[in-house]
């Protein structure tokens, strides 16, 4: 899917089965280094954050208060992410 714009969800979205209805941030890092930090802008540890491309099935996402990694192979290609609570 590709989004041109702003994109505004209203109500409550739905992933997997998990119901998010407060807010949501995304953002893209140029280059990913595992295990990295990036800053999701929340002021509380979000709910959910995803990471794109795919990570590898065996990785691990660690989501914090200030930030969320990851620890799948180094990135060269833009790391898209979104995180919501």
């Amino acid at each position: 899917t590709v989004i041109s714009g702003t994109l505004n969800i209203s109500n409550t979205l739905s992933l997997a089965g998990v119901a998010f209805t407060g807010p949501f941030k995304y953002g893209t890092a140029a280059t990913y280094t595992s295990g990295a930090s990036i800053s999701h802008g929340f002021a509380t540890t979000p709910t959910i954050c995803i990471t794109l491309p795919a990570r590898d099935v065996t990785s691990t996402l660690t989501i914090t208060t200030t930030g969320f990694s990851d620890d799948r192979a180094t990135q060269s290609t833009p790391v898209y992410w979104i995180c919501g609570k």
